[in-house]
């Protein structure tokens, strides 16, 4: 993040890991309660991170 400030680096893509792993949580907790019919692959939102919206993600000077 701190390249894209400095004007480094033009963009770079984020994605959630809170959100990765509550979702891992609750299919875990699905499957060892007997469910089985659910996705084998899930699609993750991925956030692009580019100097016109980097303030919009709380991220401080100074942040890799």
């Amino acid at each position: 993040m701190k390249a894209i400030k400095e004007k480094k680096l033009v963009a770079t893509a984020m994605q959630s890991p809170k959100f990765m792993a509550q979702t891992a949580a609750e299919l875990a907790d699905k499957y060892l309660k007997g469910e089985r019919n659910m996705d084998k692959k899930m699609p993750i939102a991925v956030e692009v991170v580019t100097q016109t919206n980097i303030n919009d993600f709380g991220i401080k000077d100074g942040s890799n």
